[in-house]
Order: structure tokens, then C-alpha cells, then sequence
């Protein structure tokens, strides 16, 4: 049996339902929201943006609830307008605060 190519590294592949496009995570881009004001986490850490916020979530060790901090990142990173941007941007607010983590907003 012929062996099949394997992944370029760094790309992630999922399969999907026939009709849907493969996007890799490396390609999506997250859209420009900024929060307003900016949201001030424990630690010192503000964020400003969704992409601040998929980090931090991403690299965030010890949540309560690990499985919804891993929809959460999936949310914020596959963000591709202005309605989903704002949807992921309440959830990651949601989630801080469910962490006990969101300090104050300034």
C-alpha cells in the first residue's frame, strides 16, 4: 500500500463536512475588535484585543472548566466579522469573570 504524504508541520487538519472549506488556524485572521474600555485581568495583564485575549486564554494554566476555555479559544480564533467578533469578545468576558480573574475595567 502507497504511503500518503504527511501534514506540512505547524498545520493542523480537520475534516470536515463535503461542501466546507479546510481553513488552517495559521490563516485565519481575527478580526480588528478592540475592547473598550480594555479589560484588566489578574497578574497585571490587560487585554485590548481579541487576539490578547486568545493568547492569554490559550496559555492560561489551571482554569476551572478546562473544556469550556478550549471552545472558548476555538471561538476566538476562528472570529471572521464584526457579529462574531462581538460574540467572542462577551464570551471571553464571560469566562474571566467565571474564572475569577477579571480585575477591573479601565
Amino acid at each position: 500500500m502507497p504511503e500518503l504524504p504527511s501534514s506540512p508541520p505547524n498545520i493542523r487538519v480537520t475534516a470536515r463536512a463535503a461542501g466546507t472549506a479546510i481553513v488552517p488556524r495559521e490563516f485565519r485572521g481575527m478580526t480588528n475588535f478592540v475592547f473598550e474600555p480594555p479589560l484588566r485581568l489578574a497578574r497585571e495583564v490587560t487585554v485590548r484585543t481579541l487576539e490578547d485575549a486568545a493568547e492569554f486564554a490559550r496559555t492560561y494554566v489551571g482554569p476551572r472548566l478546562p473544556h469550556r476555555r478550549d471552545r472558548l479559544v476555538r471561538r476566538l480564533e476562528e472570529t471572521s466579522d464584526d457579529a462574531s467578533a462581538r460574540i467572542a469578545a462577551r464570551a471571553f468576558r464571560a469566562w474571566a469573570i467565571a474564572e475569577g480573574l477579571l480585575a477591573e475595567e479601565s
